[in-house]
């Protein structure tokens, strides 16, 4: 299951070599550079462009709460100039995605008033550094009797473009972004090795919070530093997540569900918002050793910079990606020293490995869900994946990724938490 189960390389390829644009990429990308030289209206990154074009696309003019245009302002400003023309014509089709997401969420909820009233009770809330288990524990979690995640298509789509016809409506969808993905795997081949996904595999709710533009992987994986910090200093997180509970209603309107299973490393740095807007929320917090997430992640998210930089910056991008951690790690143990211990279940990396059956059913006694029986986790452990284990492979020496440094520097977090999960069963 993609980041449980990764290794690093003894004497073989590693998963990420190529630190350029190959040929196709660079050919591309002197087609996007023409298309910005002659300021043609697909590449205008100015705000009223893209909301002009969202509007245009979905027939709809009305984007609800203007707060989103603060987060959007601050990443057209940052992200000016930082990439190739390449990287900002997906930036730009990002932008315009989600723009149209939220229109269409806005014109969902007046014509659906009574989704609002869709309780969502008791989700499971599946958070912790990115690469340290997430992934699996969501999967084995889903798999007990009235548990279910939320898959890639309806986080990307989230609502109807037909609803006369509901079947053939989510057959589209499914086959919209089976269709991207192929496109995507088709220019970082790399990744469906470190991250499988497909239209239907659950995948993290971070992006029903993209058309808040309110959304951490805007500093995770598109760099963007000083958005990050305000998100995390001065942006309204409640209000976000608020957004993102109305958008899960609006998914629970079209196929109802009884425990979700939410999942999003993302949410380790919002704990505090998550659970004023989810206040019954059931929140599992994975924990691994913060070198091997950090040296999974950085070669994970170099395939995003490759993407958008056309190179790889091996050193800035590992101590960016520090930096945010010890924030996120910081971030959460604060807002957990000031909520109910009893909402929370930590689950050690090694254990889960070790006995994955074991700590489901501790989790739900912990919560008291009904857990799933053992051949239902021995079938998702067997389940064949693209990411399976040893798939990714990388390198514990890349630059600036100093493991004795790093485990100073997070030293109070793993004694923090050393043992909590035996506390909490």
């Amino acid at each position: 299951m993609s980041e449980e189960r990764d290794s690093q390389p003894n004497g073989l390829a590693e998963t990420v070599e190529r630190e350029r644009y190959h040929l196709a990429e660079r050919m591309i990308n002197a087609c996007c550079g023409l298309a910005f030289r002659t300021r043609l209206a697909c590449a205008c990154m100015e705000r009223s462009r893209l909301i002009e074009a969202a509007q245009r696309r979905t027939g709809l003019e009305d984007a609800g709460d203007a707060r989103f245009l603060a987060g959007l302002d601050r990443i057209l400003a940052e992200a000016e100039g930082r990439y190739t023309p390449l990287g900002t014509l997906l930036l730009r089709n990002l932008l315009v995605k989600a723009l149209e997401n939220r229109l269409r969420a806005v014109d969902y909820l007046k014509r659906h008033p009574e989704v609002q009233e869709i309780p969502i009770r008791r989700p499971i809330v599946v958070l912790g550094f990115p690469r340290s288990g997430t992934t699996l524990l969501q999967t084995l979690l889903a798999a007990a009797p009235d548990c279910a995640p939320l898959e890639f298509w309806e986080l990307m789509s989230v609502t109807p473009r037909d609803e006369s016809d509901p079947e053939a409506d989510r057959a589209a969808r499914i086959r919209e972004i089976a269709r991207i993905l192929r496109i995507a795997n088709l220019f970082v081949p790399e990744l469906d090795r470190i991250h499988h996904s497909t239209a239907t595999t659950p995948e993290e709710d971070w992006q029903l919070l993209v058309p808040s533009f309110h959304a951490l992987t805007f500093e995770l994986a598109y760099g963007l530093a000083e958005y990050g910090r305000w998100l995390q200093r001065e942006a309204d997180m409640v209000w976000a997540y608020g957004e993102l509970k109305q958008r899960l209603q609006i998914i629970l309107h079209q196929r109802p569900r009884r425990q979700l299973v939410l999942k999003c490393p993302d949410h380790l740095w919002f704990i505090g918002a998550l659970v004023k807007v989810f206040p019954d929320a059931c929140v599992v917090q994975t924990h691994r050793d913060p070198v091997r997430c950090l040296n999974s992640y950085t070669s994970m998210i170099s395939l995003q910079e490759r993407t958008l930089t056309g190179r790889i910056e091996w050193k800035s991008l590992a101590q960016r990606l520090t930096r945010s951690f010890l924030e996120g790690a910081r971030r959460a143990h604060e807002a957990r020293l000031v909520h109910d211990e009893r909402q929370f279940f930590d689950v050690p990396f090694e254990e889960l490995e070790r006995d994955p059956s074991g700590i489901v059913r501790r989790i739900s006694g912990h919560f008291h869900l009904d857990a799933p029986c053992d051949q239902s986790v021995r079938i998702e452990l067997r389940r064949p994946r693209a990411d399976r284990p040893g798939s990714h492979r990388y390198s514990g020496e890349r630059p600036g990724i100093d493991a004795e440094a790093i485990r100073d520097q997070f030293r109070w977090y793993t004694e923090a938490y050393a043992g909590r999960n035996r506390v909490a069963a």
